[in-house]
């Protein structure tokens, strides 16, 4: 299942919190188009993030930076994981 999605913006910053429920809920591979590179923090639970080539396991104060059109995934590894995002 995928995430709950919430949207915080104040100014120009706009933060987007992605909720995983339940072990196994997922973000599939995608990627962000040209002048999306974001920085994706991990705020509470244990996640599996992945992409062509590589694999990592995330947990509470780890952080991962995207290029633009790199190819990442998500996938929770305990219910109730959070993940922040926010675009560079």
């Amino acid at each position: 299942m995928p995430p709950e999605v919430r949207i915080y913006e104040k100014g120009k910053l706009t933060l987007t919190r992605f909720t995983f429920i339940t072990i196994g809920d997922e973000l599939p591979l995608h990627s962000h188009e040209e002048g999306a590179a974001h920085l994706t923090i991990c705020r509470q639970g244990r996640l599996h993030i992945y992409g062509e080539g590589w694999q990592r396991e995330l947990v509470p104060g780890d952080m991962i930076f995207f290029e633009p059109n790199q190819m990442h995934a998500y996938r929770a590894l305990e219910a109730g994981s959070v993940i922040v995002n926010i675009p560079y």
